[in-house]
């Protein structure tokens, strides 16, 4: 990519030994799963995820709302950015979303792809593309993590391991 610092140094590579069942199990009752949203791929370079257009994500009027299309790109970055840290110290928090939407959806599925632009010591800024079933572009996102130590907060670790993502930690 292009005016990337991605790529060069494996640490900075997305761990594809973890299966995509089991990142989907990890997020079961929370907003993802609330969503449909379903992580589909992981690649060292690469993470995506694919939800459908449905009651739970529509606006009123029967289009895709923004805020499921902004849920779907921190999700997919968030996730992707989890994978690229050392989860026995770290782990990541989103501190910036920004969505341009680019044509309106009614129905179907979308697909979201995530690759990071920028793996940081203490920051990470990834960018998603959200397609829909045609691999017509309908949203751009730009997602900047914090990377955060587990033990920074005493609370930290104990809610790690309480939740959804405990299977995940080393």
């Amino acid at each position: 990519m292009l005016g990337s610092t991605f790529g060069s140094n494996p640490k900075h590579m997305i761990d594809t030994s973890v299966d995509t069942a089991l990142l989907n199990l990890c997020c079961k009752n929370t907003i993802i799963d609330h969503l449909g949203i379903e992580i589909t791929h992981i690649g060292p370079n690469e993470i995506s995820a694919s939800m459908p257009i449905d009651h739970r994500t529509v606006q009123s009027i029967g289009f895709l709302h923004g805020g499921a299309s902004a849920s779907l790109a921190e999700t997919v970055a968030s996730l992707g950015g989890y994978l690229c840290v050392d989860r026995s110290i770290e782990f990541v928090m989103g501190t910036d979303l920004s969505c341009k939407h680019l044509r309106p959806v009614r129905s179907g599925h979308i697909t979201a792809t995530a690759t990071p632009f920028h793996l940081g010591r203490s920051t990470h800024l990834w960018h998603v593309v959200i397609c829909d079933e045609e691999d017509q572009r309908v949203c751009f996102a730009s997602v900047t993590l914090q990377v955060m130590d587990i033990h920074s907060k005493g609370e930290t670790l104990g809610l790690l391991r309480k939740s959804g993502i405990a299977p995940l930690l080393p």
